[in-house]
């Protein structure tokens, strides 16, 4: 076969330049496509020329996992969450979620009794799908560990919070990073909380006795999505690669180890109530830097979520449509890390890489009190920023929706790393 490349004359620095200031009309190209961002605290340019690169021989599914664990496609499962009711009215509706497109199920099982447990699952093939329990009592919680089988014990996630008990073939923890996105901290806030709350995990497991192995497989993290687009690709890039490295310490017997099992979940710190509609534009971005960074499952949260008075039965189909759209129309499963290789976007994953595993070293030897701190002074400065218009979000600060909207956000909810941040319903200039 030949090579279509001899055919083309590669451009030297000079003229790719030229060409690209008469692109610009005016600018510099320094003044247009270099970039520093005050949120992430990090400077970055928009475009690399390939003399400047960084070669890298890196290929999906193999070390260092940058690039993702998988080696065939770009799969990923469409979370839904089942919303509280009773058992008969949830298993109904669970029933319902299946069949209209999600693969994948997060069950609070709530205040209900093994009875009820038996019968909000009637019904659920468990090993056809990913479902994942969150337990809040010891007997639901080994109510859970009975339901697993050699054929769906790999598919059957289970939390039950304070409790670390290793449980062979199941996800037994959850390193929650929505913890600090939903509060407006950053995303080299998060991946240094989610390493250095894995490694805290991680470690406790070894001390049992579990092997690093074993260990690795108990873990599972929960990355935020939130509207900086590019950053949001490189941060699960980043963060793939970072916790490579502290289990390749572990030295695993296993190179599938390495591989950081990931869930993306949309954040509310840009959503609107008053023009709620805009939020399905929010979410669609949202979902598609998560599915080019290469998550294991993906849940979009309704536009309505976290509202007095959602319309679930509507706002979760078309939550669930998003990713069906994205994975059976756009085909976006079916190219493997296809922001692999952008000039650009490596290099943004190359920085974000250095500042967050600096964040994480400083956080191991001072402890998670000073990255509040921190994360706190992001909050504030995020805040101001939307209050001075720095920071856009179309039907909040700029073109309000005309039409009258009754609905309205719940209160704020206390978080690891405090409150939970909404700009339109928390700075007060907004609601003025």
């Amino acid at each position: 076969m030949n090579n279509i490349f001899s055919e083309f004359e590669a451009s030297t620095e000079s003229e790719w330049k030229a060409a690209l200031l008469q692109a610009l009309k005016g600018p510099s190209i320094e003044e247009a496509l270099h970039y520093s961002d005050p949120i992430e605290r990090i400077e970055y340019t928009a475009y690399v020329h390939p003399s400047h690169a960084t070669p890298s021989d890196e290929i999906p599914g193999e070390m260092s996992y940058k690039r993702g664990g998988k080696f065939k496609a770009n799969t990923f499962e469409i979370v839904a969450i089942l919303p509280s009711g009773s058992a008969e009215q949830r298993n109904r509706r669970a029933l319902e979620l299946l069949m209209k497109g999600s693969t994948s199920l997060r069950i609070d099982l709530n205040n209900h009794t093994v009875e009820e447990c038996n019968q909000l699952i009637r019904g659920i093939g468990f090993e056809f799908i990913i479902t994942t329990f969150l337990c809040n009592t010891p007997e639901q919680f080994e109510w859970v560990k009975s339901l697993r089988t050699p054929t769906n014990c790999g598919r059957i996630h289970v939390f039950y919070t304070g409790n670390e008990t290793y449980i062979d073939g199941t996800r037994t923890q959850l390193i929650d990073g929505t913890q600090v996105t939903n509060v407006g901290g950053n995303c080299t806030e998060e991946i240094a909380y989610l390493l250095h709350e894995g490694h805290r995990q991680l470690f406790q497991f070894i001390e049992q006795g579990v092997s690093i192995d074993d260990a690795a497989a108990q873990l599972k993290f929960r990355i935020g999505i939130g509207s900086n687009y590019f950053f949001q690709i490189a941060k699960i890039r980043a963060f793939r690669r970072l916790w490579s490295a502290i289990i390749a310490e572990y030295q695993p017997a296993h190179s599938c180890s390495h591989i950081a099992y990931l869930e993306a979940e949309t954040t509310s710190v840009n959503k609107s109530v008053k023009d709620p509609y805009t939020n399905l534009l929010r979410l669609t971005t949202e979902a598609l830097s998560a599915i080019i960074g290469g998550v294991d499952e993906l849940t979009v949260l309704p536009y309505d979520w976290g509202t007095r008075s959602p319309e679930l039965e509507k706002s979760q189909r078309l939550a669930t449509n998003i990713s069906l759209i994205l994975k059976e129309e756009a085909y976006l499963e079916k190219v493997l890390d296809p922001g692999g290789g952008a000039y650009a976007l490596e290099s943004l994953t190359d920085a974000l890489i250095e500042k967050s595993w600096k964040q994480f070293q400083e956080t191991e030897v001072n402890g998670l009190e000073s990255l509040k701190k921190q994360v706190a002074a992001t909050c504030a400065l995020r805040k101001t920023f939307f209050e001075q218009g720095k920071t856009t979000l179309i039907g909040v600060n700029k073109f309000q929706n005309p039409e009258k909207i009754t609905n309205e956000w719940l209160n704020s909810k206390q978080l690891v790393f405090g409150p939970d941040l909404i700009l339109e319903r928390d700075v007060s200039s907004v609601n003025a």
